[in-house]
Protein backbone atom coordinates (compact mmCIF):
# COMPACT_ATOMS: atom_id res chain seq x y z
CA UNK A 1 0.00 0.00 0.00
CA UNK A 2 2.98 2.95 0.93
CA UNK A 3 4.47 2.25 -2.34
CA UNK A 4 1.44 2.26 -4.29
CA UNK A 5 0.93 6.08 -2.49
CA UNK A 6 4.53 7.04 -3.19
CA UNK A 7 4.36 5.33 -6.94
CA UNK A 8 1.08 7.84 -7.23
CA UNK A 9 2.46 11.13 -5.07
CA UNK A 10 5.55 10.85 -7.24
CA UNK A 11 4.03 10.40 -10.85
CA UNK A 12 1.84 13.66 -9.63
CA UNK A 13 4.91 15.68 -9.00
CA UNK A 14 6.86 14.78 -11.92
CA UNK A 15 4.44 15.24 -14.09
CA UNK A 16 3.46 18.85 -12.80
CA UNK A 17 6.66 19.39 -10.84
CA UNK A 18 7.82 22.22 -13.41
CA UNK A 19 4.36 24.41 -12.26
CA UNK A 20 4.69 23.21 -8.81
CA UNK A 21 8.22 24.48 -8.08
CA UNK A 22 7.77 27.66 -10.78
CA UNK A 23 5.12 28.62 -8.95
CA UNK A 24 6.54 28.02 -5.38
CA UNK A 25 9.02 30.91 -6.63
CA UNK A 26 6.93 33.36 -8.00
CA UNK A 27 8.81 32.74 -11.38
CA UNK A 28 7.60 35.01 -14.23
CA UNK A 29 8.23 33.94 -17.98
CA UNK A 30 10.21 36.26 -20.24
CA UNK A 31 9.96 36.54 -23.88
CA UNK A 32 12.80 37.41 -26.49
CA UNK A 33 11.43 41.28 -26.24
CA UNK A 34 11.53 41.09 -22.36
CA UNK A 35 15.04 39.70 -22.25
CA UNK A 36 16.95 39.74 -25.49
CA UNK A 37 20.61 38.70 -23.56
CA UNK A 38 19.23 35.86 -21.81
CA UNK A 39 16.92 34.70 -24.73
CA UNK A 40 19.25 34.52 -27.16
CA UNK A 41 22.08 32.48 -24.51
CA UNK A 42 19.76 29.84 -23.84
CA UNK A 43 18.73 29.66 -27.93
CA UNK A 44 22.52 29.46 -28.64
CA UNK A 45 22.89 26.72 -26.06
CA UNK A 46 19.99 24.64 -26.59
CA UNK A 47 20.75 24.49 -30.67
CA UNK A 48 24.70 23.70 -29.70
CA UNK A 49 22.44 20.69 -26.95
CA UNK A 50 20.57 19.83 -29.71
CA UNK A 51 17.74 20.29 -27.38
CA UNK A 52 14.11 22.06 -27.60
CA UNK A 53 13.79 25.69 -26.51
CA UNK A 54 12.66 25.31 -22.89
CA UNK A 55 10.74 27.78 -21.74
CA UNK A 56 12.26 30.93 -19.83
CA UNK A 57 11.48 32.21 -15.97
CA UNK A 58 12.99 34.79 -13.65
CA UNK A 59 12.58 34.84 -10.49
CA UNK A 60 12.53 37.97 -8.43
CA UNK A 61 14.89 38.31 -5.32
CA UNK A 62 18.48 38.98 -5.10
CA UNK A 63 19.58 35.61 -3.93
CA UNK A 64 21.60 33.93 -7.05
CA UNK A 65 20.24 31.21 -7.87
CA UNK A 66 19.57 28.90 -11.15
CA UNK A 67 17.37 25.67 -11.81
CA UNK A 68 16.28 24.02 -14.53
CA UNK A 69 12.82 21.80 -14.39
CA UNK A 70 10.81 19.58 -16.28
CA UNK A 71 9.52 16.21 -16.95
CA UNK A 72 11.80 15.68 -20.31
CA UNK A 73 14.01 17.86 -22.56
CA UNK A 74 10.36 18.83 -24.86
CA UNK A 75 8.18 20.53 -21.27
CA UNK A 76 11.36 22.22 -19.92
CA UNK A 77 11.80 25.31 -18.10
CA UNK A 78 14.86 27.00 -17.18
CA UNK A 79 14.66 29.94 -14.33
CA UNK A 80 17.07 32.26 -13.24
CA UNK A 81 17.05 34.79 -10.49
CA UNK A 82 17.13 38.44 -10.54
CA UNK A 83 20.39 38.44 -8.35
CA UNK A 84 21.86 35.77 -10.59
CA UNK A 85 21.28 38.30 -13.76
CA UNK A 86 22.68 41.41 -11.49
CA UNK A 87 25.92 39.64 -10.10
CA UNK A 88 27.34 37.74 -13.18
CA UNK A 89 28.39 38.63 -16.04
CA UNK A 90 27.54 37.20 -19.71
CA UNK A 91 29.81 34.39 -19.77
CA UNK A 92 29.05 33.11 -16.34
CA UNK A 93 25.26 33.48 -16.67
CA UNK A 94 26.41 31.29 -20.09
CA UNK A 95 27.96 28.54 -18.18
CA UNK A 96 25.24 28.78 -15.47
CA UNK A 97 22.46 28.27 -18.36
CA UNK A 98 24.55 25.35 -19.47
CA UNK A 99 25.27 23.50 -16.61
CA UNK A 100 21.12 23.86 -16.61
CA UNK A 101 20.38 22.34 -19.69
CA UNK A 102 22.87 19.39 -18.97
CA UNK A 103 19.85 18.31 -16.32
CA UNK A 104 17.48 19.08 -18.56
CA UNK A 105 19.63 17.08 -21.42
CA UNK A 106 20.44 14.47 -19.09
CA UNK A 107 16.99 14.18 -17.92
CA UNK A 108 17.41 14.30 -14.20
CA UNK A 109 14.06 15.18 -12.77
CA UNK A 110 13.02 11.26 -14.43
CA UNK A 111 16.61 9.71 -11.96
CA UNK A 112 15.27 11.79 -9.53
CA UNK A 113 11.48 10.90 -9.25
CA UNK A 114 12.50 7.27 -9.12
CA UNK A 115 14.27 7.31 -6.94
CA UNK A 116 12.00 9.41 -4.33
CA UNK A 117 9.55 6.78 -5.39
CA UNK A 118 11.70 3.71 -4.12
CA UNK A 119 12.93 5.81 -1.13
CA UNK A 120 9.35 6.34 -0.55
CA UNK A 121 8.82 2.81 -0.44
CA UNK A 122 11.16 2.10 2.24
Amino acid sequence: MAFALALVMNVVTYWYSDKIVLAMYRAQPVTETEAPGLYSMISRLTTQAGLPMPKLYVIPGEMPNAFATGRNPNHAAVAVTEGLLRILDQNEVEGVLAHELAHVKNRDVLIGTIAATFAGRS
